[in-house]
């Protein structure tokens, strides 16, 4: 059975509690052509994860957990050298 924070995730932009400009800005840069690099801060909450999720799913498709390696800040923390 999956969590709750899983099975009751936001599915579009507009169901992400952030500003409505930083909505309509994810959406816009994720649906052009070219879309840039993101580099998404902020404290703990804020909806960082489901914001990049969100872009990875517009931008590569449903199957772009398969294809795409996730590399945050916090797992380099925890490793050594």
């Amino acid at each position: 059975m999956p969590s709750w924070l899983i099975s009751n995730a936001p599915q579009i932009f507009e169901e992400i509690s952030i500003p409505e400009s930083v909505c309509k800005k994810l959406k816009a840069t994720s649906l052009s052509s070219n879309p840039p690099h993101l580099l998404i801060t902020g404290p703990a909450g804020v909806g960082k994860t489901i914001s990049w999720k969100l872009y990875a799913r517009q931008i590569l498709g449903p199957g772009w957990k398969s294809t795409t390696h996730v590399l945050q800040c916090r797992d380099l923390v925890r490793q050594r050298g």
